[in-house]
């Protein structure tokens, strides 16, 4: 299936392009002002049980950027590079598979920014990583529920 460019698209790329700006000027400003040991991993409750080099900082912004990029770059090769549950075989269902991966997009975006937050210290506990990841697998279910829905559909406004 190919996937046109559309006003939708260049919108939810546009939102990712200013969401990656985003995390690379906090992490960069983060990692600039951090001490040399930072935390990286945090219990169920959100304390940090092990620290490591303030560069974990840099990491985050690095896999953020790889996963926000190649979960837009998904949106164009929807039958090759998004797995879901049952088959997929109308345009309708093509279309909200894209939707779904877009806004998967910017909610890992905004994920990684939580993520960098907490490691450097502007973030404590453990509820901003349980809505963010929460809005994840909402948004993953509701797009579920709506393309299976949508099997034997061709025109989406129907």
């Amino acid at each position: 299936m190919k996937v046109n460019r559309t006003k939708e698209g260049t919108m939810f790329e546009v939102v990712c392009g200013v969401l990656i700006l985003i995390m690379w000027i906090v992490a960069l400003v983060l990692y600039k002002n951090s001490p040399d040991t930072v935390p990286t991993h945090f219990d169920i409750s959100g304390n940090a049980d092990a620290t490591g080099d303030k560069f974990a900082i840099i990491i985050m912004a690095i896999v953020g950027t790889v996963v926000t990029a190649v979960s837009l770059l998904a949106a164009y090769k929807p039958d090759r590079m998004i797995n879901i549950p049952f088959e997929v075989s109308t345009t309708a269902q093509y279309e909200k598979m894209v939707r779904m991966v877009r806004v998967l997009a910017v909610e890992m975006a905004l994920l990684f920014i939580i993520v960098i937050l907490m490691v450097g210290e502007k973030i404590v506990g453990a509820w901003p990583i349980a809505v963010a990841v929460g809005a994840l697998l909402l948004t993953t279910v509701v797009y579920c529920v709506k393309i299976y829905r949508l099997r034997g559909v061709e025109d989406p406004k129907e």
